[in-house]
């Protein structure tokens, strides 16, 4: 399903966003760029 909205680097959850909601793809890339500081919260690095 990717494919045909030229979204293969996109999860899932994004793919159906677009079917259901008409909103833009994000790539998983996008994604943890994004959030990083969240994801990272809380651990030694």
């Amino acid at each position: 399903m990717g494919k045909l909205i030229e979204a293969e680097n996109s999860d899932l959850y994004d793919v159906l966003a677009y079917i259901a909601f008409n909103l833009a793809p994000v790539t998983r890339a996008e994604r943890v760029d994004t959030h990083m500081a969240r994801i990272l919260q809380g651990h030694d690095y």
